[in-house]
């Protein structure tokens, strides 16, 4: 079973009845061809080809934990601090100036970019992408909900809710696309000082 198959049917279909292609293009689709990720479908009685052929909302259902970590280990690229989507690259660079970590290698190393996009992480629980920082050995992470219609997004604590209508054309108008990600960037920094005021009162 090709890659393409796998990893583009979920997203095929919620094209055609909602016009979302900017998701996956902004986010890219998991690595439905990763083993690790295969086998943790099987583990919940999901095969590859039932995947492919399934009616989404009949899938069984995997808890919250779970389909994190299969997201996880189904990246696109192998390196989470290095993504390969001009906007989460440019999301990436935007965050480590919010957070003042640009110039520290090491820091820059603990910030990391996730894909969910067609894992059972977006069909089951609604999260497009997370982004996850390491500091102090405390892991802090901000889930990413993409979408051309924010209006009908109720808001969620650890989410930040990106309006793709709003971002733009980065090559028409890159000063406004720049810009909506410095915000979209701002959002996540602070949910993650909100976090570790949190973790540090407990």
């Amino acid at each position: 079973m090709s890659k393409e198959s796998i990893n583009r049917k979920h997203w095929e279909m919620e094209r055609s009845a909602t016009g979302r292609q900017e998701e996956s293009d902004l986010l890219e689709v998991i690595d439905g061809e990763n083993e690790t990720y295969q086998r943790m479908l099987r583990e919940h009685g999901i095969t590859p080809e039932t995947f492919e052929h399934a009616d989404f909302k009949k899938l069984p259902y995997v808890n919250f934990t779970d389909a994190l970590e299969m997201a996880r280990v189904a990246q696109p690229w192998e390196d989470p601090a290095n993504p390969k989507t001009d906007f989460l690259k440019e999301l990436r660079l935007a965050i480590a100036s919010e957070l003042g970590i640009e110039n520290d290698e090491k820091a820059l190393e603990r910030l990391r970019l996730y894909t969910a996009v067609g894992s059972l992480l977006d069909i089951k629980h609604g999260k497009d992408a997370f982004v996850e920082y390491e500091k102090e050995k405390r892991i802090f992470r901000v889930f990413i909900d993409a979408t051309a219609d924010p209006k009908r997004k109720k808001p969620i604590a650890d989410t930040v809710i990106v309006d793709t209508e709003k971002l733009g054309d980065p090559v028409s108008n890159e000063k406004k696309y720049l810009g909506e990600i410095a915000e979209v960037a701002k959002a996540i920094v602070r949910i993650f000082k909100t976090q570790e005021t949190a973790t540090d009162t407990n």
